[in-house]
């Protein structure tokens, strides 16, 4: 919900004055110092110089930090982790320990105990309206481009989208999609370099992105749509200069110069150390990846085949030169009129005075050729090494603490199961939170179901294996019929907080506009939330993701050197590969 999120961020900025015995007003007297501003501005325009030079440049009071990296960190923080644990368990009586585990008894009880929440305040299914709300955008031009419009209330901004479909590149072009992207959103065009681009872009947008989409076809999940998508917004003042901007970056970006290249790629480097950030949903595309083509191409585009491209430049495996060669071959292929649709969002007035600019544009983008040889709505089928034929594979990063993943075939989006298997997801997510995080020690744990597979991860998990196995214990609990009924009614609860959550204007419509899922797709699915039985899950759970199938799913893991080799390669049987 944005309303509450707003709040948290003014409780948030007042607390500094409000810790430090100011009163906690006078954060929130906006009106008062804007108006202050105002007056101090008009009288003199050298306002800011002034404050640089009191509060920067000419303040002594300043505090210099440095920071250098100790290649011993790890080894030293847990040697001394282990010397703090021994002296402490030593410095225990025999009484200590005894009421410590009495007391950790007590502690496990009250995690087997059920809870009562039947007093707490909820919604019910019933409350839910059955039909759906729909924001789609109107088609109104499909020559040269399928173009389409959709009115917003965006108080006087202009969003523009564009979908421009990656069909029939090779896998190497795949590779460097994510940097095409950034070289054309941040290289500069023409004669200006990247630094005053970014300059000029900050003047006249809110907002720059490209980047890679995939998803699903709704009848059929063996198959996919994949392409890139461009986004910008700006003020209707601003306009003008926004959208002929996205004009030069779209004929003349700078997309071949080596220089900037270089640096967005040792900037990509990083990706490693953000890994414990996000390494249950890198564990769960990992195990994907054993099997579906659609993840191995998402892992192309942002995962540890990516990484693998990034290091093989930085090791001289692969050059510079070679990769900046390759950008305008990619942009002759892709920006043709055949493999793009563009959306517009505003409210009525910006989308009468800017609907001329959005259209010009994207005038660089021209009727192919007939030698271009363009193909669309084409999936593409990857290879991937991080794939292995038993489809068990952990990768080795530089982390302390585990994550897992399991991928289980489900059904197609279009298929009733689909509705049934998101719901029993979510129950399933419940035990085990319970049986991973309470009792195994791990920062987290949940199963979902999308993209034609059910998906178990784990977050920071000191014990993979045992997770793993409780992956398959979850569906022998819920086939025991353990769950209760009004678990049914929260799972579609929660399903209904996303279906039905606040949208910002400008993101209403582009699920549409992305997937090309029908109204009476979208429709039919929110009556199938709304009419799931008990049985209808009990069913899916038994067809799908039965212990013996997801006994069988493929698996990826994200451990330490010593997990891999140790647990999961030689007891386990899992293919190891070092990142």
């Amino acid at each position: 919900m944005l309303f509450p999120v707003i709040l948290v961020s003014v409780l948030l900025n007042i607390m500094s004055t409000w810790s430090h015995t100011g009163s906690p007003f006078e954060g929130l007297n906006f009106a008062e110092d804007l108006d202050r501003f105002e007056r101090e501005w008009k009288e003199d325009k050298t306002l800011f110089k002034k404050l640089m030079e009191t509060y920067l440049f000419s303040n002594t009071h300043k505090l210099t930090l440095t920071m250098s990296s100790d290649e011993n960190y790890e080894r030293d923080l847990e040697q001394k982790e282990m010397r703090l644990l021994e002296e402490t368990v030593s410095s225990l009586s025999e009484e200590d320990k005894t009421n410590l585990f009495k007391r950790n008894l007590k502690l496990s009880e009250m995690q087997q105990a059920e809870r009562d929440v039947s007093s707490l305040p909820t919604l019910s299914v019933s409350d839910i309206a059955r039909q759906f709300v729909f924001h789609d955008a109107a088609k109104v031009s499909s020559s040269p481009v399928n173009v389409f419009e959709n009115i917003q209330p965006t108080n006087g901004v202009s969003f523009a989208s564009a979908f421009i479909d990656t069909s029939g590149l090779t896998a190497d072009e795949h590779l460097l999609l994510p940097l095409f992207n950034q070289m054309i959103t941040s290289s500069g065009y023409g004669d200006v370099d990247f630094e005053t681009h970014s300059s000029v872009v900050q003047n006249c947008m809110g907002g720059l992105n490209m980047h890679c989409h995939q998803t699903h076809n709704f009848n059929d999940h063996s198959t996919f749509k994949q392409g890139v998508v461009f986004n910008m917004h700006s003020l209707s003042a601003n306009a003008n200069e926004a959208y002929d901007l996205v004009n030069k970056m779209l004929s003349s970006a700078r997309i071949t110069d080596e220089r900037y290249l270089s640096n967005l790629i040792y900037m990509q480097e990083k990706f490693v150390h953000n890994i414990p950030h996000q390494g249950h949903k890198h564990a769960v595309r990992l195990a994907l990846c054993q099997s579906d083509h659609l993840s191995r191409l998402s892992d192309t585009h942002g995962g540890f085949t990516q990484f693998q491209l990034i290091k093989d430049v930085l090791e001289g495996r692969r050059s510079v030169s070679d990769i900046a060669a390759q950008m305008e071959s990619l942009r002759k292929k892709l920006f043709v009129q055949e493999r793009i649709r563009l959306l517009h969002v505003a409210d009525e007035n910006t989308m009468e005075s800017t609907r001329d600019m959005f259209i010009s544009a994207f005038s660089p983008i021209t009727e192919a050729s007939s030698e271009d040889n363009v193909v669309l709505n084409q999936s593409l089928q990857l290879e991937s090494e991080f794939a292995s034929e038993n489809r068990k594979m952990a990768v080795v990063c530089p982390v302390n603490v585990s994550y897992a993943g399991c991928a289980v075939p489900g059904a197609n989006h279009s298929s009733p199961d689909s509705v049934y298997l998101s719901l029993a997801s979510n129950i399933l997510t419940t035990f085990l939170h319970k049986e991973i995080r309470e009792h195994g020690g791990a920062y987290g744990a949940g199963c979902s179901h999308s993209g034609g597979h059910v998906r178990y991860y784990t977050y920071r998990d000191p014990s993979p294996v045992r997770s793993l196995d409780k992956f398959a214990e979850a569906s022998d609990w819920f086939l025991e019929n353990k769950f209760e009924d009004e678990m049914v009614n929260e799972a579609k609860l929660s399903a209904f907080q996303s279906l039905d959550g606040p949208q910002p204007p400008q993101n209403r419509g582009m699920t549409a506009f992305l997937t090309e899922v029908t109204q009476e797709q979208r429709q039919l699915r929110r009556e199938l939330y709304l009419d799931a039985t008990r049985d209808n899950l009990l069913q899916a759970v038994e067809k799908y993701i039965n212990p013996s199938a997801v006994k069988n799913g493929s698996k990826g893991v994200i451990t330490s050197e010593q997990t891999a080799t140790e647990e999961l390669q030689k007891n386990n049987g899992f293919n190891v590969k070092v990142l």
